[in-house]
């Protein structure tokens, strides 16, 4: 068994030739070479090996043929780290009995499985391998795929570098992987070439935005794996929408990439006590691409205005006219802002920066104790959820009536402190059946209504309306209902004991 650690970069087509060349020239190159590789994927009608989150393969190169399974690994940014077995074989069908029987959970039935394994697509690809050597007899293996997945009449192409460390530390791969990005437009990427076929065998739906997860922490873990599980998490959180983005132009999608740069936030905000502000400044980068996405609540807004159309504008005698003014702002300027910035080599690289603190623990220093890291992370997640509660308090103390403007202003601010639900609810709660968290959710849905309003307001003071005086009644009814949902769910918020204590 070989533990697989590896990199992988997605490559503009348009970059394939001159970065090849790049690395040809490296000094560390010691071997190259060019192979054409021929994979079928298996598994079962049911789906039973992706259920195990394991991939079943095999390759054929040069009239030799070889199986492989990879089991259940963890993906940091771009660095994939998974157990891989290896077994040559003849012909192209898998033997499962070949692999050590260890590597299965103790109630597979291993024989009605290899009974059952059918093909399920094919890769196909040109891969340039080069294999550098570094100081210390450090190895690592670079390879450019280009090709594609096909599953039937359906194809995607492939096209991207994976650095393979096959001998050393994994910094070496970010040290190469970062002066790839600054010469090249190249990205992370997460998704397998097995996931993306099976996304392919499936009909290759359009991806959907990934809302942020409701964690699983476990109260006796150590503040240290805490901060890796929550910032390893986060990243997830922004580069599966990123693709999803990619993919579809989907706002709901920079929507999530937007929740994910805040959860970055709040996680340096949860251990700043306890790391040194110098090991949290790339968390606190994040900032940077927030600023840039300001625009994309405007843009939900306005798209949800146009699909419920009914709800907001069935009585007002200038819908038409409200309509075709919020259709004539385009967000395609913005989209591809938007596509240029999530693309861009600036940010690529802070992602890898990211997935290098992580996997190398760039917290830790050098030649100090940090015995804080190493206790249960119950007490600091208590700590974080006390502050949270106290941070939405301020901004709508329970004494005090705010207005509709006030309450807009503040949606952000409940969007941080749900995130720490989000980080550490399930350590107290952990079915999540608490209705604790209801009248935080209708308080923040009561914000974004009267945002919403407010955007709409925006809208209609550059429109020459019929009845104006009829559309500020109907705005300021809105107004007071949303305010009043507010206001009661606030009161309840605030007087609900705590569940994590």
């Amino acid at each position: 068994m070989d533990t697989e650690i590896e990199l992988k970069l997605l490559v503009d087509p348009n970059d394939l030739e001159t970065l090849s060349n790049w690395m040809q020239q490296r000094p560390q190159v010691i071997k190259s070479y060019q192979r054409q590789l021929s994979n079928i994927y298996f598994d079962t009608a049911d789906r039973q090996l992706r259920q195990l989150d394991c991939g079943l393969r095999v390759r054929t190169v040069d009239d030799r043929s070889e199986q492989t399974i990879k089991t259940a690994g963890k993906v940091i940014g771009g660095l994939h780290a998974r157990p891989e077995y290896n077994v040559p074989i003849d012909g192209r069908r898998p033997d499962l009995f070949l692999f050590d029987r260890d590597i299965w959970p103790d109630d597979t039935d291993v024989a009605a499985l290899q009974e059952s394994l059918l093909s399920q697509f094919t890769t196909n690809f040109t891969r340039q391998t080069w294999l550098l050597s570094y100081s210390d007899d450090a190895i690592v293996e670079v390879v450019i795929d280009h090709g594609e997945i096909s599953s039937g009449e359906r194809s995607v192409p492939i096209c991207e570098m994976e650095m393979e460390l096959v001998k050393g530390p994994p910094s070496l791969l970010f040290k190469l992987a970062q002066k790839v990005c600054k010469k090249f437009d190249v990205r992370p990427g997460q998704a397998s070439k097995a996931a993306r076929g099976y996304r392919l065998l499936e009909g290759a739906p359009e991806p959907e935005p990934v809302v942020l997860p409701l964690l699983n922490l476990d109260p006796a873990i150590s503040v240290e794996e805490a901060l890796t599980e929550l910032s390893s998490a986060a990243l997830r959180q922004l580069q599966s929408n990123q693709d999803v983005f990619f993919a579809n132009d989907s706002i709901a999608a920079l929507q999530e990439v937007r929740h994910g740069l805040l959860w970055m936030l709040q996680i340096r905000h949860y251990f700043n006590d306890i790391l040194d502000e110098a090991s949290l400044n790339l968390l606190a980068n994040a900032k940077i691409w927030l600023v840039k996405l300001q625009w994309v609540a405007d843009a939900l807004y306005r798209k949800h205005l146009l699909e419920q159309k009914d709800q907001y504008m069935k009585r007002l005698e200038d819908k038409k006219k409200v309509r075709r003014t919020l259709k004539e702002c385009d967000n395609s300027t913005n989209l591809k802002l938007a596509s240029a910035l999530l693309s861009s080599r600036d940010y690529s690289q802070w992602l890898l920066q990211l997935s290098e603190w992580l996997t190398c623990q760039h917290w830790r220093l050098e030649g100090l104790a940090q015995p804080q890291l190493d206790e249960p992370v119950a007490q600091l997640a208590r700590d974080v959820l006390d502050h949270s509660k106290q941070y939405v308090a301020e901004r709508f103390p329970a004494n005090e009536c705010l207005s509709a403007d006030d309450c807009a202003k503040g949606c952000e601010r409940l969007e941080r402190a749900l995130l720490s639900g989000n980080c550490f609810r399930r350590m107290f709660d952990p079915e999540a059946t608490s209705a604790y968290r209801g009248p935080w959710h209708d308080m923040l849905r009561g914000c974004q209504e009267l945002a919403l309003l407010a955007f709409l307001q925006r809208v209609v003071n550059g429109i020459d309306l019929k009845d104006e005086e009829a559309f500020e009644r109907w705005l300021q009814r809105k107004r007071e209902s949303w305010l009043e949902l507010v206001e009661q769910s606030k009161q309840a918020a605030l007087a609900m004991e705590p569940y994590w204590r």
